[in-house]
This record gives structure tokens, C-alpha cells and sequence, in this order.
């Protein structure tokens, strides 16, 4: 009855965000899309210890000495809710998802963000699905004073260093960006299921160098092509491991009768694994089709500072290879998977 009883506490506050922000979205009636996903979410994606980082990068382009962990709500609610006259030019803050959610709550509604984020923080809840790969949950939102509210989720497969067998995992990273025009201030919530992710790491490694954290201080989009300067280049090896894997199951196919009784004991093995590998295939297709959405977007912000070497287009045309190299591997696998079901099944 106690954990009903703190769940139904914790829902009731997530519900009545973002209206305890000053934010309006809805109608008052209307229903909270959120509900359903908050009951199975809400329990999986929050921590009930703290373990969060920030990065905060001093209104005069260095970087100031904010680049640690904190571990009790004390030392965040200290560092975080202040006067907006105390803000640095740009704070990050990661490994948002290990904090409790109450405390989650307090730092959307204490800096209003916006309610579209929400979209992207409950899918770290549920494991991504097929039929949700080719969606990206982006919502740039901007106001007269130019001001604009910006999210995402950005979805990749990484080598996971376990398993010879999966050598790849799916991931995804989640980014909320608040441009505030006339406070100069730039916020920015990222979410990473993982400790010390590659993007935790290089944000690390950016802030120590004060020439760069001055060039960021100015173009504060340029964080954006981040992630995918660290992901994207690495999804041609997760490639090369889907093609290696229809190459292998292709060459069982080929080196079976298909008329014989081994072909026929084979066939719902084979037709398994290649629908399987077909369905790896779909999402990865998804991914860079939500990829290329993102990009699109953080191209027709106006003054968003991606020119010289940081360029949107690159990353366009590799995404759009991606595809194009994808639809031809499913085509391929789907010819296979014609061949032995035609071929074997009664």
C-alpha cells in the first residue's frame, strides 16, 4: 500500500508538470498524453541516490569549476537554483537520470523547460522499438525575443565490448537546449544511460581548453554536432557486422539443397535469423532517417554558427550513404528470405 501510495504521489507531480512551471501547453481538460508511459516508466529510468555532473562555462569564455560530480540534492539545489543573474553562459548538465525524480522535477520547473522534453526523457524508460526507430521526438520551439526551446533524442548502435555473438548495442542520446536570447545564457540537459559516455568524456575535455570554451560561449549550437561526430562515424563497422552476418547465413543457403529434408529442417532457423537480421537492418534505417531529421532542423535555426569547420553537411551526406547502403542490404536479405521460403516451405 506504501509504494502504491508513493507512486500515485509521484505521478500526480510529473502530471501536473509543466502548469507549476508557468508553462502553458493544453487545455485544462484536456488528458495527459503522458499518463500511460509515466506508470511504466517513472519506476525504471530514476535513481533513488545522486550522481550528477555539471559543466558550467563562465560568462567570460572560460570554464569555470564546476566539472564534478554531486551526490546529495543539498549540493545540486545550491549550485542550481539561483537568481538568473548568477548564471554562467552555458551549463550542462549530465547524468540527469541518475537523480531521484522528484529532484528531476524541481529542475525542469525551476528553469520552465519545456514540456516536449518529456517525450524524450520517458523513452530512456522503454526499450527502443522497430516501429519507433525512425522517430527523433524533436520540437524546436521559438519565441519573438528569439529564444528557443530544443530537443531530441538521437539514436545509434555502439560496440559494447561484451559479447562476440552481439557485439553492438542499440543506444540513444537525449538532448534538451534552451537558448535564453536576451539573458545570454544557453542550457543544455543531456541524457546518456551510460556512465562517462564518449559525449560525457569530449564535453570533459572541451572545458579544459579555454580557447575552445570561448569559441562554444559564442556559437553555442556547435555542441549539437557533437554527438554525431563521436557516433556517426563508428555505425560503418555496425555495418559491416550486419553485412558480414548476411554473407554468412547467405553461403548456409547456398551450400543446402533447398529440395531436401535438410534444407526443409533448416528453413525456420534460416528464415529467422535473416528476419532478425532484416529488422536490424529496418532500424538502423530509422535511425538515420531520425538522424537526418535532426540535422534539417539545427540547419534552418537562423544564426546558429555551423559554418566553417563545423559544417552540418558532412554528417548529412554520410547519413544519407548510410541509407542508401541499408536499402540495399534489405533487399538483399529480404531476395534471401524469398528464396528459402519459396523454395522449402509446403
Amino acid at each position: 500500500m506504501a509504494a502504491t501510495n508513493a507512486l500515485h504521489d509521484r505521478l500526480e507531480g510529473w502530471q501536473s508538470y509543466p502548469a507549476n512551471a508557468g508553462i502553458a501547453i493544453a487545455p485544462p481538460h484536456a488528458e495527459n498524453p503522458l499518463t500511460a508511459g509515466l506508470i511504466q516508466a517513472n519506476t525504471k529510468i530514476f535513481s533513488d541516490t545522486i550522481d550528477l555532473r555539471i559543466i558550467d562555462f563562465a560568462k567570460d569564455g572560460s570554464s569555470a569549476s564546476t566539472r564534478t560530480l554531486y551526490k546529495s540534492a543539498q549540493e545540486v539545489e545550491a549550485l542550481l537554483f539561483k537568481d538568473a543573474t548568477e548564471n554562467p553562459r552555458i551549463r550542462i548538465i549530465l547524468r540527469p537520470l541518475r537523480i531521484t525524480d522528484a529532484l528531476m522535477r524541481k529542475l525542469l520547473t525551476f528553469y520552465k523547460v519545456d514540456s516536449h522534453f518529456l517525450n524524450v526523457l520517458f523513452s530512456f524508460g522503454i526499450a527502443p522499438h522497430l516501429s519507433e526507430s525512425g522517430s527523433s521526438n524533436i520540437s524546436s520551439r521559438c519565441t519573438r525575443d528569439g529564444s528557443r526551446s530544443l530537443s531530441y533524442q538521437l539514436r545509434y548502435c555502439e560496440e559494447n565490448f561484451r559479447s562476440k555473438i552481439q557485439p553492438y548495442s542499440p543506444r540513444q542520446t537525449g538532448i534538451y537546449h534552451r537558448h535564453a536570447a536576451g539573458h545570454d545564457f544557453d542550457l543544455f540537459i543531456i541524457l546518456n544511460p551510460l556512465d562517462e559516455s564518449l559525449l560525457e568524456t569530449q564535453l570533459l575535455d572541451l572545458s579544459k581548453s579555454k580557447e575552445t570554451a570561448a569559441e562554444l560561449c559564442q556559437h553555442p549550437y556547435r555542441l549539437h554536432l557533437l554527438p554525431f561526430a563521436l557516433y556517426i562515424d563508428n555505425w560503418r563497422w555496425y555495418f559491416r557486422h550486419l553485412g558480414a552476418g548476411f554473407e554468412k547465413q547467405n553461403d548456409r543457403i547456398m551450400t543446402v539443397g533447398l529440395d531436401t529434408t535438410a534444407a526443409v529442417a533448416l528453413n525456420f532457423d534460416r528464415v529467422r535469423e535473416l528476419r532478425n537480421l532484416r529488422d536490424e537492418t529496418f532500424s538502423m534505417q530509422g535511425y538515420c532517417k531520425s538522424a537526418i531529421e535532426i540535422l534539417k532542423t539545427l540547419d534552418g535555426i537562423p544564426a546558429n554558427g555551423l559554418d566553417d569547420e563545423w559544417l552540418i553537411a558532412p554528417f548529412m551526406n554520410r547519413l544519407e550513404g548510410y541509407k542508401e547502403s541499408l536499402s540495399i542490404l534489405a533487399s538483399r536479405v529480404s531476395n534471401s528470405i524469398d528464396l528459402v521460403s519459396k523454395r522449402t516451405m509446403p
